[in-house]
């Protein structure tokens, strides 16, 4: 261990491994622990043994998780895809942001050799940073001790400006970590005021009305305090000059012609340095120290050392004002559920099936049941047979079309009286449009005790951004839809969401996924507004997630919403405030009119959202106009989409095979595997066409699973066919390198009875590039079990050299692209060129795709690329032909198929 740790400041950077917890049991993934053994914030570590011996790791579980879900066993119960785990080495500031913002209940570790060594929660990293600020605090105290005995008193500005560093970056972690302590204040103030050689110190902490709150002072003893009489309130000179965040230093506070003075009781000070504490024009407080003990004035270096700390200090105090903003919010929602159950209203909701699954204590007393008697049990109980089929196939017609009714029923009560009520029904939809609760509110008229705001916020309004939601939002397009008919105008639906907005959630967490949406929010609202005011009619509603939906009246054509779209556009342009920095983002819309594309509140949606993903397809951030063919060429791919999900089931794919080749002796080495779908009505299906639906749909993992199976199985043939053993090589998406991959191979081989050296797995350079970190711990794994990969359409993506060489991969394969202007005088053949050096210096092997004529072919084996894929080769195909390539040496490229 090298002397540099023995420093305080050196041996304050906290690892992974000092943090790990304590409370974490190794369990097998079949295994279950009983309910007697499950402790409280204990963490199981689920391993796996594969069949080759291989023991997986599969993930972490908490014994919440496991009491929450009793009839699952371990491995069921682990997140899917994993977390990817950090080195021991990893700071705890870096481990601290992935549980938070992955929002993880733990972490795992693993060391230099790939071994899992345990686990990291929220609660051992708290703990091991409060054992290390005991530890520095008191190391501090000792080398202070030291230094007033063998120094001169006064320390010098380097140690002051390296203590203070100490003091208010442990400061700033104890408090992001925990909360303020008045405490944890008083002894940084001592410290302060001690670096400074100050006799008197105090800080004045304000609430969120900018009133002063905590108190906190140094040097007064007891005595001299409780003289004081009241606290300075910075009405003088002090707070003047604090209000403009204004530094303040006088040798005579005293002489000053606009000093208030100190209030009675409080101790004659001469001299003074005060400061705000602020954080981007929000002032949190102010700071001030008095007189030197040694006689002298405070200088423009104390000043400096009161500033640093001074920002510490508003930083800890902006973000426990954050927390308690959430802890607020928090509050509200169990408000709202309070106010469900001790509403004076009944409030019942039930299923989609019209079952009631949940009352409130309203409703059991204005009708006399019991909750018990109530569940499970349709409303229909509490008929009072007054009102005929109509009235209810009218009430069932509005619901259908609307998603509300309301209106006055007589209902019967458990004894047999029949009472009048006033009813609304609301319907609560899925983003797929169907229909999941029904929520009946009611009041008994009898007793004329009527009030539903409350309720009628919950239901209609979005809670984050107070927007309509989907279902106000269509009671407004209703209205917009027959007031453009009745009036002879057009009505606009304007159907947007943000682009990339999940990509923004994972990255910075859903806390500021949350304020963006916020800030969407206002800003869509002031793109409707004319002369500072919103016209009648005109709606921002919040759909769910990150859609939002705009509808604009009285338009006289497309000419007007496109205005409106541009001015959308316009207001997107501005950066969005994103925590501390800010960024750029973007919307894609997509725009109906009615009458002009539908008369009804469900086309006019629908044809809205599709003219918005047509929009995305020509590459986001614009807008896109329904029309015909949208909606033609959107109907074909849901077609193809739909027949997808039985394809795999109707044995409706095939897979053909290509030979590679080596270009040394012409000899056939592998084969690689590529899908075909063969539609029942429209024939042969091009991969293009169909593998993005695939990865659309969620399909690609069970047809993914499917390739790699038969392709295993077709492996075994080849020596059969061909007199030879070839390997054979396979495309891996996205989905299945990072869903379980080595599990899922393991088991295949092992079933299959294949030996893991001829199987080969190709990897777009695209993906690899992904998530880095994630792709070299897949690798590894894979080599572990002996399977080569190649980086598939080398060329085309963006490679880091640096994460190149950590991949454990054999071979580059060039992208077709390229080949196909291969010669000494082309740029291509200069790109070709540089790979193959590229590939020759980190010893990997290079496969050229797409080779398809003798001068390609001579071009690749002037410069000693290994393998060969093409036409000129063979064209792909089913394993009952392959037969035809048996004995064929293609060092002359062989005929063209």
């Amino acid at each position: 261990m090298s002397d540099s740790t023995n420093h305080p400041i050196g041996r304050s950077r906290l690892c992974a491994r000092e943090a790990l917890t304590d409370q974490l049991t190794r369990a097998k993934a079949d295994d279950r622990p009983s309910r007697e053994e499950l402790e409280p914030g204990c963490i199981y570590s689920v391993f796996d043994v594969l069949p080759a011996g291989i023991s997986l790791f599969l993930g972490l579980v908490s014994s919440e998780q496991i009491a929450r879900n009793p009839d699952q066993i371990l491995a069921d119960l682990v997140v899917d895809p994993i977390p990817a785990p950090v080195h021991e080495n990893t700071p705890l500031e870096i481990v601290k942001n992935r549980l938070e913002n992955e929002h993880l209940a733990a972490l795992a570790v693993f060391n230099d050799s790939g071994d899992f060594i345990g686990a990291v929660t929220r609660t051992s990293l708290i703990d091991a940073l409060l054992k290390r600020e005991k530890e520095l605090l008191s190391d501090e105290s000792h080398r202070h001790a030291e230094l007033s005995t063998n120094r001169d008193p006064s320390p010098s500005w380097s140690e002051q400006l390296r203590s203070l560093s100490l003091a208010t970056r442990s400061l700033l972690r104890i408090m992001n970590t925990i909360k303020l302590e008045r405490h944890l204040l008083e002894s940084s103030l001592e410290y302060l005021t001690r670096l400074l050689s100050a006799r008197y110190g105090a800080i004045g902490i304000f609430d969120e009305q900018g009133q002063v709150a905590e108190f906190i002072y140094t040097g007064l003893s007891e005595e001299q305090a409780q003289r004081i009489e009241h606290w300075p309130e910075g009405k003088g000179l002090l707070g003047r000059a604090l209000a403009r965040n204004q530094f303040l230093r006088l040798q005579n506070l005293h002489e000053h012609p606009h000093a208030a003075g100190f209030p009675p009781g409080h101790p004659p000070m001469r001299n003074l340095l005060a400061v705000s504490i602020s954080h981007n024009g929000e002032t949190y407080g102010r700071l001030y120290l008095c007189d030197k003990t040694d006689g002298g004035f405070f200088d423009g270096d104390d000043e400096l050392l009161v500033a640093t700390f001074a920002d510490t200090l508003a930083l800890a105090i902006r973000n426990i004002w954050n927390k308690e903003g959430r802890r607020r919010a928090e509050e509200q929602l169990r408000i709202a559920a309070s106010v469900f159950e001790t509403s004076s209203e009944g409030i019942l909701i039930t299923d989609a099936k019209a079952n009631i699954v949940m009352v409130n204590r309203a409703l059991t007393t204005i009708t006399g049941y019991s909750k018990d008697e109530v569940i499970g049990r349709k409303p229909s109980m509490f008929s009072s047979g007054r009102h005929d089929r109509k009235f209810y196939r009218q009430m069932w017609l509005s619901l259908d079309e609307s998603g509300q009714w309301q209106g006055e029923i007589w209902n019967k009560r458990k004894s047999g009286e029949i009472y009048p009520e006033w009813l609304s029904i609301t319907a609560l939809k899925d983003d797929g449009h169907q229909v999941i609760r029904y929520i009946g509110v009611f009041a008994d008229l009898s007793s004329r005790k009527f009030t539903n705001s409350l309720v009628d916020q919950l239901i209609n309004h979005d809670h984050l951004t107070e927007l309509p939601n989907r279902l106000m939002f269509r009671n407004h397009l209703k209205k917009a839809i027959l007031r453009a008919h009745g009036e002879r105008k057009q009505a606009a639906l304007l159907y947007l969401d943000i682009d990339r907005f999940k990509t923004i959630n994972d990255t910075f967490g859903h806390q500021i996924g949350d304020r963006l949406l916020q800030q969407v929010a206002e800003r869509l609202t002031k793109c409707l507004r004319e002369n500072g005011r919103t016209r009648r009619g005109d709606v921002v509603a919040r759909l769910g997630g990150d859609e939002f939906a705009l509808i604009v009246n009285d338009l006289g054509g497309p000419d007007d919403a496109n205005k409106i779209a541009q001015r959308v556009l316009e207001a997107f342009t501005e950066p969005f405030l994103f925590g501390d920095r800010t960024r750029r983002i973007t919307v894609t819309i997509g725009i109906a009119l009615s009458p002009r594309d539908a008369e009804n509140v469900d086309d006019l949606i629908r044809h809205a959202d599709l003219a918005m993903y047509d929009a995305k397809h020509q590459g986001r951030n614009t807008y896109q106009f329904y029309s015909g063919k949208i909606h033609e060429k959107n109907s074909t791919r849901l077609d193809l989409e739909n027949d997808l999900y039985n394809a795999l089931e109707r044995r409706e794919f095939s897979l053909h095979y290509q030979p590679q080749v080596d270009l040394r002796n012409g000899r056939i080495v592998s084969m690689e595997a590529l899908i075909r779908w063969n539609h029942p009505d429209r024939g042969m299906i091009p991969p293009d066409q169909f593998v993005p639906l695939l990865e659309d749909t969620g399909l690609i993992n069970p047809v993914g699973d499917w390739v790699l199976e038969q392709a295993c199985r077709d492996c075994l043939q080849f020596g059969k066919i061909l007199g030879t053993d070839l390997s054979v090589s396979v495309n891996l998406s996205g989905h299945q390198f990072r869903n379980n991959l080595t599990k899922i191979i393991g088991y295949i081989l092992s079933r299959v009875g294949l030996s893991p050296s001829r199987l080969k797995l190709e990897l777009t350079e695209s993906l690899a590039m992904q998530q880095v970190q994630e792709t070299i711990a897949v690798l590894d794994q894979l080599a572990d079990m002996g399977i080569d990969v190649l980086i598939d359409d080398f060329g085309t993506g963006y490679s880091s050299l640096s994460y190149l060489r950590q991949f454990k991969i054999s071979a580059l394969k060039i992208d077709k692209s390229f080949i196909a202007g291969a010669c000494l005088e082309t740029d291509d053949g200069k790109i070709i060129r540089a790979i193959i050096g590229l590939a020759h210096n980190l010893n990997l092997q290079v496969v050229a795709e797409g080779v398809e004529s003798p001068e390609q072919l001579e071009f690749l084996r002037s410069h000693h690329c290994h393998f060969g894929q093409g036409y000129l080769f063979g064209r792909p195909l089913p394993l009952s032909e392959i037969a035809q390539l048996a004995g064929r040496r293609m060092d002359r490229g062989g005929p063209l198929n």
